[in-house]
């Protein structure tokens, strides 16, 4: 039946692999991975957006399919397959075989499919997943190699983008979990004080850390989105300080030996990447590309979730999460009736932005139910015998995934859009299971309800939108235009179809030889046209360059540039000053308005 469902699910989501595109997000993924096909190094020659990783991958896939857009979408697909065998595979080892293929269901309703792009925030998600599973395996087998597997998946995933530290992260504090669960001495009612608290530190760094994070974004709104990793360093702080024993050296020694598999697991990718940058004479370009360009983002883009209508609808589902914990709930079926008609009048009126929205600020307020259950459950001991309710081989693992879960919604900083919610989604889904069924006494009838609501609405209302609509009222989205220019190949609104088409059109009947200059933030006209990029901006707010007239005027000194294509209508970056204006309309006098874009030529 799950390989059935498996496969079932991938022919779901290729129904989605040409339908829609962002311009500029498409743009700037074709047009790094052709530079690398050109032989640029990214940070050196251009500005990579992310770390390079995913440039690599994509170039390799337009070496295989072709130079267009659909090329690593095909590679996307396949992760994507890949990652859906790993949900399963956790999801049958944290709950039962049915609620496994309910997990895999979620898990494809509420990821690729509402924005199919080849974007490394997925793959930040699937290597992620992937770790967790090495995890688990570790759990069951006490080998090694299987935590040199999840640190390698933590390096992959910060080949792919920077935010690969939070998986790591997550890896550290669950090592940390592991080592404060299985300490000989832990527990013990007459002990000494635990000398352990310089390694506990670590949980408080990274608390400092998301505090610098907050700070540094789009303000409180933000709390809501750090709270769920917050509470996890700040729970493992207070276990070793409350709860901890034994001499450092002892619980130094045993951290060490737990974490030095993954620790080197990480580093293996990584080292092999600064090798290939240390080779083109980049490193320096790499880090500054990796970790200081990145910080204009905090300033230049970022959005949040409103944080007290949010909590305030997910209140009754935290009630349902942790009302199994003790004891029975009594008329339990009832009360699934119940939930069930409420949730199915729900869906019927999801239509309703108001509805629509209130769904959506309970469903993105999961990482942090899933958090603060996970610490509920796994936290409260009881007094008398000082055992916990749940048995520790269910409890390790529903804390690794409510762990994981916290670490990767951390992707929402600093842009808490939905669309970055369904980044984090199967995760925390996969959290809620976890915590579900380490439970003794959960509302299994409920949680069905709910489960179904959750899967309808994605499928209904989630998967037949796009993400500028996500969130806020539910708009069909159908393109039927196809982008029939050689690169092109996509299903694309009709306005950026005849927009685009008309713009290639355009320069390549003033542009015989050279090259063209196309900005601000234009990346997809580049590879749209086939012309190369003669600067190192793929989004001009991200450069080091300052982009004035007199840089302007060097690169049309320097570069055999036959037109410029101005965008009048930047999403990011400022528009082109009017010294800049006047210096294209001297070069080129000539121009036509194609959409948002002037075309200016000689």
């Amino acid at each position: 039946m799950a390989c059935v469902l498996w496969v079932l699910c991938g022919i779901y989501v290729v129904q989605f692999i040409d339908r829609g595109w962002i311009a500029h997000d498409e743009g700037a993924l074709g047009q790094s991975a052709e530079r690398v096909l050109r032989g640029e190094t990214p940070h050196r020659d251009f500005d990579e957006v992310y770390t390079g990783g995913l440039t690599y991958l994509h170039a390799v896939a337009m070496k295989l399919v072709g130079v267009n857009l659909l090329a690593p979408r095909w590679m996307l697909l396949v992760f994507f397959m890949l990652f859906l065998a790993a949900v399963y595979g956790i999801a049958r080892r944290v709950a039962s075989p049915s609620a496994a293929l309910v997990a895999l269901a979620l898990a494809t309703a509420w990821s690729v499919p509402n924005y199919f792009v080849s974007a490394p925030s997925w793959y930040n998600l699937f290597f992620a997943t992937f770790g967790v599973l090495a995890f688990l395996r570790y759990l069951e087998t006490e080998r090694r190699r299987w935590l040199f597997v999840a640190g390698a998946c933590g390096g992959l995933s910060l080949l792919i983008k920077v935010i690969g530290l939070y998986y790591l992260a997550g890896g550290v504090l669950f090592l940390m979990y592991l080592e404060q669960t299985s300490a000989p001495s832990y527990g013990a009612g007459q002990r000494k004080r635990s000398g352990f608290w310089p390694v506990a530190a670590i949980p408080g760094v990274l608390l400092i850390l998301l505090a610098v994070l907050l700070s540094r974004s789009a303000g409180l709104g933000l709390l809501q989105v750090l709270a769920p990793a917050f509470f996890v360093c700040a729970f493992l702080a207070w276990r070793e300080w409350a709860e901890g024993c034994g001499r450092f050296a002892f619980r130094a020694e045993r951290l060490i030996a737990l974490s030095w598999p993954f620790v080197a697991g990480a580093v293996v990718p990584v080292a092999a990447f600064l090798l290939w940058f240390w080779q083109q004479h980049a490193v320096a370009e790499l880090l500054r590309g990796v970790f200081v360009l990145p910080q204009r983002r905090l300033i230049e883009a970022s959005a949040s979730p409103p944080v007290v209508a949010t909590l305030g609808l997910a209140v009754p589902y935290a009630l349902v999460l942790l009302a199994g914990r003790r004891r029975a709930v009594p008329r339990e079926s009832l009360l699934a009736v119940v939930a069930a008609g409420v949730l199915a009048a729900m869906l019927v009126l999801a239509n309703y932005p108001r509805v629509y929205q209130g769904v959506w600020a309970a469903t993105r307020a999961m990482p942090l139910l899933a958090a603060v259950a996970g610490i509920w459950l796994i936290g409260k001991r009881q007094v008398a015998t000082g055992q916990t309710d749940v048995a520790p081989q269910a409890q390790a693992r529903a804390w690794l995934v409510v762990t994981m879960a916290a670490v990767v919604a951390l992707v929402q900083v600093p842009y808490a859009t939905p669309i970055y919610f369904c980044y984090a989604a199967p995760m925390t889904m996969l959290a809620v299971f976890a915590v579900v069924f380490a439970q003794p006494r959960s509302l299994m009838r409920v949680h069905l309800a709910v489960a179904a609501f959750v899967f309808a609405f994605a499928i209904i209302f989630v998967n037949r939108t796009y993400g500028w609509n996500l969130g806020v009222k539910f708009l069909p989205y159908a393109p039927q235009s196809r982008l029939d220019i050689p690169r092109g190949g996509l299903l694309v609104p009709d306005d950026d179809h005849r927009t685009y088409e008309e713009l290639v059109r355009v320069i390549r009947q003033h542009v015989a030889g050279g090259t063209i200059v196309a900005g601000p933030d234009c990346p997809e006209v580049y590879f749209l046209s086939g012309f190369p990029n003669p600067t190192r901006a793929l989004f001009d707010f991200l450069t080091p360059e300052r982009e004035d007239d007199a840089w302007m005027a060097g690169l049309l000194a320097r570069a055999p540039i036959r037109a410029a294509v101005i965008n009048t209508a930047p999403l990011f970056s400022p528009r082109f000053s009017p010294d800049v204006l006047r210096l294209l309309e001297a070069r080129f006098p000539s121009s036509q308005q194609v959409g948002q874009f002037l075309v200016r030529f000689e």
